[in-house]
């Protein structure tokens, strides 16, 4: 059986009001530390990684390296693990977006499946890719705990697989800062997925 730890990155510098981060590189503010510092004596005293992934974003890779470090283990960066892409929204305010691009706002807030970003990624591509990164990891390692370290939109695009959920659920699947998600595959063949944990940040 192969076992997915799914991990949010920690908390990182962020304007007051609500913005469009993606791939804007960010770095983990001292909060995001701790909470990296906490994930991974959690992480320790509950399994035995054989992996630690993580996307190529700053915030994700502090996160993993504190993770990976006490285990002993390099972080191996995936780029399929990497955040959506916002495009034209990439690093603007909520209020910016929605003065000008009130209609795409609303179909991404609502049904997010729907949504043309300008020049950014629709949620089906950055699917395809997550679940192809997802796809490489539990082949390598198909009898192993695996630690994967990534953002709110990758994290619930596995968890949806996870659970067999349509899209129109995307926003239902709270990621908090640092959360646990576990994901057991017990038969690589048959593609079955069980979810044992989610959103868990009692190490918090």
């Amino acid at each position: 059986m192969a076992r997915l730890v799914l991990i949010r990155h920690g908390q990182t510098h962020t304007p007051q009001d609500a913005w469009f981060r993606g791939q804007v590189d960010v770095p983990l503010d001292e909060v995001g530390l701790a909470q990296a510092a906490a994930t991974a004596q959690r992480v320790i005293a509950a399994w035995t990684p054989q992996a630690v992934y993580s996307s190529p974003l700053a915030r994700a890779r502090q996160t993993a390296e504190l993770i990976a470090a006490p285990l002993g283990l390099e972080v191996q960066v995936h780029e399929g693990l990497t955040d959506i892409n916002y495009g034209a929204w990439q690093g603007l305010r909520m209020h910016e977006v929605r003065t000008r691009w009130l209609k795409a706002l609303t179909v991404w807030n609502t049904r997010p499946h729907h949504a043309t970003i300008p020049g950014g990624e629709t949620l089906t591509a950055v699917r395809t890719r997550v679940l192809r990164a997802v796809q490489e990891i539990i082949t390598a390692h198909p009898q192993a705990t695996v630690i994967i370290v990534a953002h709110a939109v990758v994290n619930r695009l596995i968890m949806l697989r996870a659970l067999g959920w349509t899209y129109e659920r995307f926003w239902e699947l709270q990621q908090k800062n640092c959360s646990l998600c576990v994901v057991e595959i017990a038969d690589l063949g048959a593609d079955t997925y069980h979810v044992a944990l989610m959103n868990d940040v009692s190490h918090l």
